[in-house]
Parts: C-alpha cells; sequence; structure tokens
C-alpha cells in the first residue's frame, strides 16, 4: 500500500505541476495580447476581448486549484486534497458543458454571415486579408465578384512566378472563403473536441488519485492515533499497577510491623 501510495503522490504532484504551467502560460498569453491589442479589441472586437479576460480568469484558476494539489500532496492534508477534488469535479463539469457546447454550435452558419458583412464592405481590406490568408475567393467563389460586377481580385489566383502583373480569370481562381474557412474550424474544432475530452480523463484520473490519498492519509492518521491511545493506556495501566503493588506491599509490611509490635 505505500509503495501504490508514493507513486499515486509523485503522478498527482506530476500532473498538477504541468498544470501550474499552463495556467502560467494561458495568464501571460492573454495578458500580453490583452496589454498590447486593448484598444483594437475593444473598438472592433469586443467579444475577443472579453475572451481574453476569459482565458485569464481560466488560468488564475486553474493554478488556484493544481496549488491546491501539490500543497495537498506534498503536506498531506486531506482537507486541500478534498478540496482539490471538489474543484476538479466542478472543473470536469465545466470542460463536459465546453464540449456540449462546441458540438452544438453552428459554425457554416455563423461563418456565412459573417463573411457576407465583410464581402460587402466597400474597401474589403479585412476580407483581401482572408483570401490571401486562406487561399480563398470571395463567399461562395469567383460567382460571387461576378454578381457584383467586380473584376476578380489578385487574391483570388495563385501568385505568378513571374514579377508581370497578371489578371485572375473564373478558372484560375480559388473555393469560396465559407467553404474553406469552414473546413478549417470544422478541424480545429475537432481537434480541440479530442484535446478536451483528453483533459477530462487526466482530470478523472486527478480525482482517483486524490480520493485514494484522502482515504490512505486518513487511515494512517486513525492508525496513528489508535497507537497513541493504545500507548497511553498500556502507561496508565502499568503505573495503577506498579503503585497498586507498592501500596499493596507497603501495607503488608506495616501489617507485620504492628503485629510484631503487639506479640513483643
Amino acid at each position: 500500500m505505500g509503495c501504490i501510495s508514493n507513486i499515486a503522490k509523485f503522478i498527482l504532484f506530476g500532473v498538477n505541476a504541468l498544470y501550474s504551467i499552463v495556467a502560467i502560460v494561458l495568464v501571460a498569453s492573454g495578458a500580453l495580447i490583452l496589454y498590447n491589442q486593448e484598444d483594437a479589441l475593444a473598438e472592433i472586437y469586443l467579444e475577443g476581448f472579453v475572451s481574453l479576460i476569459m482565458v485569464i480568469v481560466c488560468g488564475c484558476l486553474l493554478f488556484l486549484i493544481s496549488l491546491f494539489g501539490c500543497c495537498g500532496v506534498i503536506a498531506e492534508k486531506t482537507c486541500l486534497l478534498l478540496l482539490y477534488v471538489i474543484l476538479m469535479v466542478l472543473l470536469i463539469c465545466g470542460n463536459i458543458y465546453v464540449i456540449v457546447e462546441i458540438r452544438s454550435l453552428e459554425f457554416e452558419r455563423i461563418i456565412e454571415f459573417g463573411l457576407n458583412n465583410e464581402f460587402h464592405d466597400p474597401e474589403r481590406d479585412f476580407f483581401s486579408g482572408l483570401e490571401a490568408m486562406f487561399n480563398c475567393c470571395g463567399t461562395t467563389g469567383a460567382d460571387s465578384y461576378e454578381n457584383l460586377n467586380v473584376t476578380l481580385p489578385i487574391t483570388c489566383c495563385p501568385l505568378p512566378d513571374f514579377s508581370e502583373p497578371q489578371l485572375c480569370s473564373k478558372e484560375d481562381a480559388y473555393t469560396g472563403c465559407i467553404q474553406v474557412i469552414t473546413s478549417f474550424l470544422n478541424s480545429v474544432v475537432t481537434i480541440l473536441f479530442y484535446t478536451v475530452i483528453s483533459i477530462i480523463v487526466v482530470e478523472a484520473v486527478s480525482v482517483l488519485l486524490a480520493s485514494y490519498l484522502i482515504y490512505d492519509i486518513s487511515k494512517k492518521k486513525k492508525k496513528t492515533k489508535g497507537e497513541r491511545f493504545f500507548t497511553a493506556t498500556a502507561w496508565f495501566f502499568d503505573f495503577f499497577v506498579f503503585h497498586y503493588d507498592y501500596y499493596v506491599d507497603f501495607l503488608s509490611a506495616k501489617g507485620k510491623c504492628h503485629t510484631s509490635l503487639l506479640a513483643s
């Protein structure tokens, strides 16, 4: 049992040390981006600003939870480990909620709505950047520009190998941005989904290990208290027997002395 307890301590401490590193990275990254892009995020994309705040808060909470776990393992405090288990169970519930939300999001509808708004912007600076980044053209392809009677931009076609400017033709144009970006985000969401599943498994193992340590530490404390009680009881019994025998011997000697005096 001692070997299993030591292995559980080692694994639990390692997992929580890794959690603390991840938490520090989350807080530092979120704070750095927020510090550098605070004005832009607040004016252009409020949800991005709020998301960064949430990342920082989640990083702080994760660091706090990992701190409870590490301190509970090192000090063998059942109260810290119990608090760690409760917080980890809540974290698992939160991760399950994230998975449900991820699977229920309609990315295609959201992307289509956002890209259509950006595409119909007269300047199209942001949309041109998306075309260059994802190698896509318009919302649904070259037809989206033809419907507006607009010449295809150079971002809709592969860059030529020579320096002379070339017009972009419909035959050479990329696929529509809605399809390309939706496919990309679906891949990202799939990776995120299995990542969260893996995190839930690790968290569940951490809860089991912490629960085992709570049981093992409580058992050791009860055993220690029992040994102390037995030692104290044995000492009291020996003390009582010794003094009882001494008192009996004293009374016996006193009686003999009294008898001899009467006889004389």
